[in-house]
């Protein structure tokens, strides 16, 4: 919807309304046209009136309103007078059936009380009946146990010397055991040390012959390395200079390669024969060698290459793509037909070679007439870090395999005996050490089993002695479980607290016979492990605790059950009797009880939404029986960080 703007000028001291802000383009509008219609219209009615007529209607009108008003005015005044005389006589009314309620409620109160003083005598009476009637049984009833508890005091007695007598006689077999096994224990220990020493001995012995027999190699040793060090110089001063020349070599062959990228088949043919016949130049040291160009010949390759041992035939190929198989095939037949050779390279300078790819190198061997042969397939020589060493260790490859075709020995028969000998020498003394260490082995093994069976011996007199400390502690502890479960009991309510200290002092009072071995220090770890972490709090440096939420029970014995006696008491009577079984009340237990059934409450939400503390709510729970510590209460870790617990554990 497009909009509009217009200018509308007022008189300055006149001030708009606040609502005109508030009014959308179609009110502002409606308000202009209005107002202009209103307007319009009152211009026509008093165009053609003069001043005088216009004061005299304005008047006229000003009158009828007037009266009207005085009229609504006299007609309020009337309903108002008659409204509060109305008011007042409700009100009286009112009044007067209050005063007779409450005489009728004071007449109902002395009723009342006149019969709860009747009911209070004749209750007094039938109670008092009662308490006489049971006082008496309760009283027997007491004078029995009494009974009952002195014979069991004299039977205890009884019991705790037969004890003593048993620990004495426990005391004087286990002294006995332990000065018997002592005795064997020193003969073991005797024979121990004796065969220790031996065996410092022999170890000192084998040391010394060790120490002899590394000199004697080292000797040995040093003469092989200074031959060896003297032979592998020569090699490698011979290396150098062989790779001087494959060098040289790789670079001629390298700047053809570069000079002739766009030649012919046959061009590249030729180049890749004189590649070949550089690269060939490193095995210009080798025995007996020598080099022919028979790539004008048919079926005899493009070089032969002669050596002392063995002849190889060589085909060069200088492709830019893969050989194919068909030149396999072709260089098997010239070696068949070639007697002279028995080994032949298949050479590719650029490329890979159909079926024979898997590794740089890799051999084939067929069968002639005059023995078997062997085709070694060279790929991508130039892409090769050096060409030259690649060429030379085909050659040792050949040589090996050579050797293994002739089944020839090449080492010198005398070098052999000399190695034999050396090794014979070598083979005895390492049997000797073997031995020797056999022999140590044997000595290490029986020491072994010696400490094993002193072992075995001293575990047996440990136990004898270690189920005399568990019987003493076992009866430490029931004695002081026993105290505690019969003298004191948990309520979970703030202010029960007891101190570690008197506790002691009371148990040192109830428990004079039974004080052999309990320090007070034991006495405070066994509370501390009955009351659990939750209901204790150190104090002094640790120096004794203050148990929180026990008190000390106020009868020993359990009362007989009482018959029931029907006696109509008034509600608060019956009130007190029953709160004893809730925390708070019934409903307000159950209340929090089903709070906290809810996993989303924890014990800082419900002491919020009811009222109370968390620490009212923990003992709630804990009086219920719903958990068995205080910590173990649901926001009870929140509830430790807050000021109201750090309070009260100060």
């Amino acid at each position: 919807m497009s909009v509009k703007v217009i200018q509308i000028t007022i008189p300055s001291e006149n001030i708009l309304p606040d609502i005109i802000n508030s009014f959308s383009p179609e009110e502002n509008y409606q308000m202009l046209k209005i107002g202009c219609e209103t307007l319009n219209e009152g211009r026509k009615s008093i165009a053609g009136l003069t001043q005088q007529e216009i004061y005299q209607k304005i008047k006229e009108e000003g009158k009828k309103d007037i009266e009207k008003l005085e009229l609504d005015i006299i007609i309020e005044r009337e309903t108002s007078k008659k409204m509060e005389e109305k008011i007042s006589k409700l009100y009286e009314l009112q009044l007067e059936q209050l005063r007779k309620q409450i005489s009728k409620m004071e007449e109902m109160n002395l009723i009342l009380k006149n019969q709860t003083a009747n009911i209070e005598l004749e209750n007094r009476e039938i109670i008092k009946k009662e308490i006489e009637k049971y006082k008496d049984r309760y009283e027997l009833w007491l004078n029995e146990k009494q009974e009952q508890i002195i014979k069991k005091d004299e039977t205890n007695v009884i019991l705790t010397n037969k004890l003593k007598y048993i620990e004495l006689e426990n005391r004087e077999i286990i002294q006995k055991e332990i000065e018997k096994y002592k005795d064997k224990y020193d003969l073991i220990l005797h024979e121990i040390q004796e065969k220790l020493i031996k065996k410092d001995e022999t170890n000192v012995m084998l040391k010394s012959q060790l120490k002899t027999i590394e000199l004697e190699n080292k000797e040995l040793i040093q003469k092989e390395i200074e031959k060896y060090k003297y032979k592998y110089d020569t090699l490698l001063e011979e290396k150098d200079k062989q790779n001087k020349l494959n060098r040289d070599a790789f670079e001629k062959a390298e700047k053809l390669l570069n000079k002739n990228l766009y030649k012919s088949s046959k061009e590249k043919g030729n180049e890749g024969e004189d590649i070949f016949s550089n690269l060939s130049e490193t095995f210009k040291d080798f025995n007996g060698y020598k080099k022919e160009n028979k790539s004008k010949q048919g079926h005899k390759g493009d070089f032969h290459l002669y050596f002392n041992d063995f002849n190889v035939l060589v085909d060069c190929k200088n492709y830019t793509s893969n050989i194919q198989k068909k030149e396999v095939d072709k260089i098997k037949e010239d070696l068949i037909t070639n007697d002279n050779v028995s080994f032949a390279w298949l050479v590719s300078l650029n490329s890979d070679i159909c079926g024979w790819n898997r590794f740089n190198i890799m051999s084939d061997w067929i069968k002639a007439e005059n023995g078997i042969k062997c085709v070694i397939f060279i790929n991508n020589l130039l892409n090769e870090k050096d060409p030259t060493e690649t060429l030379r260790l085909v050659w040792s490859i050949c040589n090996d395999f050579n050797k293994f075709i002739n089944n020839s020995d090449m080492y010198d028969e005398v070098e052999l005996k000399k190695y034999k000998e050396k090794e014979i020498i070598l083979n005895n003394k390492i049997k000797n050490l073997q031995n020797r260490s056999l022999e140590m082995k044997r000595n290490i093994n029986n020491s072994t089993n010696i400490l094993k069976e002193m072992d075995v011996d001293l575990l047996e007199l440990l136990t004898l002695v270690s189920n005399e400390i568990i019987n003493t502690n076992i009866e430490k502890n029931k004695i002081i479980s026993d105290w505690w479960e019969k003298n004191y009991e948990f309520t979970g309510v703030e202010g029960d607290n007891l101190i570690s200290t008197d506790l002691w002092n009371k148990f040192k009072r109830d428990n004079k016979d039974n004080l052999e071995n309990i320090t007070i220090d034991i006495f405070k770890d066994k509370l501390m492990k009955l009351v659990g972490a939750s209901n204790y709090i150190e104090k002094n440096k640790k120096k004794f605790i203050e148990i929180v939420g026990y008190k000390q029970n106020i009868t020993e014995y359990k009362i007989l059950p009482i018959e029931k006696i029907e006696v109509n008491f008034s509600d608060n009577i019956l009130q007190n009797s029953l709160k004893t079984q809730y925390y708070f009340d019934a409903e307000k237990d159950k209340k929090i009880l089903e709070e906290y059934n809810d996993i989303k409450n924890n014990i800082i939400t419900i002491s919020v939404s009811n009222k109370i503390t968390p620490c009212q709510v923990v003992s709630l729970l804990m009086y219920h029986k719903i958990i068995r510590s205080r910590t173990s209460a649901r926001g009870y870790n929140i509830y430790k960080k807050t000021d109201e617990y750090k309070k009260i554990h100060e």
